[in-house]
C-alpha cells in the first residue's frame, strides 16, 4: 500500500471465461487486492 491509497482489481467470472484473466490482473504493479464476482446461477 502507498500511504492511504489502495489499488483494487475487480473481475467477474462465468462459464467460458478466459483462463488467463487472473494472471493478467495479478501482474499489475501495485495491486493490493483482487475481488471476484461469480454468477453461480449460470455455472450451477
Amino acid at each position: 500500500m502507498n500511504g492511504n491509497q489502495i489499488i483494487i482489481g475487480g473481475a467477474s467470472g462465468y462459464w467460458g471465461e478466459a483462463s488467463f484473466a487472473s494472471s493478467q490482473l495479478l501482474s499489475v504493479e501495485g495491486l493490493d487486492f483482487l475481488v471476484y464476482d461469480y454468477l453461480a446461477e449460470i455455472t450451477m
